[in-house]
C-alpha cells in the first residue's frame, strides 16, 4: 500500500499539472501542450504491456517471482524519479518532453510489480486486496493536485510560477516514489497466503514456484 500510495502521488501530480508545466515553463501553446501531454501516457501503456509480457517470460524461465516484482518496481520508480527531476533543469523543451515521456512510460512497468503482487499473495481475493490498496492510493489524487497548487503559488497570466517552484514539486513526488520503492524492496513478498489455514507457508509454495 505504501508503494501504491507513493506511486500514485507522482502519477496524479503529472496527470493534473503536466499541461500547465508544458505551457508555463516549456512555452508550448495550449493546443500543443494538450497534444504533447498525451504522449507520456501512450508510452505508459506500451511500457505496461511490454513489462507484463517480459515479466511473464522471466518468471517462466525460473526467476523468483518476488525478484521479478521488485525489479519491475525499480524500473517503475527509480528511473522516473531521476527523469522527472532532470526535466526541470534542461533548457531544451523537447528534451524535457522526452524525459517526461520516459518518466511516465517507465512508470507503467509497475503493473508487473506491485500491480500484480496481489495475485501472488491471495489470488482468490486479489480484487478485494487491490481495491483496498487502491482506495488508500487514491488519496494522492485529492491531496497532490491541491498541494502542487499551493507550492506553485497564485500566479495570474502572463506571470508564471518560477522554475524553482516546479523543482520543489518534482523533488517531492520523486522523493516519495523513492521512499515507496525502498519500502517495497524491504517488505514485499510473493508467497501465497493460505487464509483457510492462516499459515502462509503451509502449502510449500515458494516465491519462485508459482507462475
Amino acid at each position: 500500500m505504501i508503494q501504491h500510495f507513493c506511486h500514485n502521488w507522482a502519477f496524479y501530480t503529472l496527470l493534473t499539472w503536466l499541461p500547465s508545466f508544458l505551457k508555463d515553463e516549456l512555452a508550448f501553446d495550449l493546443k500543443s501542450a494538450g497534444f504533447v501531454s498525451v504522449a507520456p501516457y501512450f508510452a505508459c501503456m506500451v511500457f505496461a504491456i511490454a513489462g507484463g509480457f517480459l515479466a511473464d517470460r522471466v518468471i517462466a524461465r525460473g526467476v523468483a517471482i518476488v525478484t521479478v516484482r521488485r525489479g519491475a518496481q525499480v524500473f517503475a520508480e527509480l528511473l522516473p524519479a531521476i527523469a522527472t527531476v532532470a526535466c526541470s533543469y534542461v533548457s531544451d523543451k523537447y528534451v524535457a518532453v522526452a524525459l517526461i515521456t520516459l518518466s511516465v512510460g517507465f512508470s507503467g512497468t509497475a503493473g508487473a510489480g506491485y500491480g500484480s503482487n496481489h495475485l501472488d499473495l491471495i489470488p482468490e481475493h486479489a480484487g478485494a486486496l487491490f481495491g483496498l490498496s487502491n482506495s488508500i492510493a487514491t488519496i494522492p489524487g485529492i491531496v497532490s493536485p491541491w498541494l502542487t497548487g499551493v507550492i506553485l503559488g497564485d500566479y495570474k497570466a502572463p506571470a508564471v510560477p518560477p522554475v524553482s517552484h516546479w523543482r520543489i514539486v518534482f523533488y517531492l513526488s520523486s522523493g516519495l516514489v523513492v521512499v515507496g520503492l525502498a519500502c517495497y524492496l524491504l517488505m514485499s513478498r510473493a508467497t501465497y497466503i493460505d487464509l483457510d489455514t492462516d499459515d502462509s507457508g503451509s502449502d510449500d509454495v515458494e516465491d519462485g514456484g508459482r507462475g
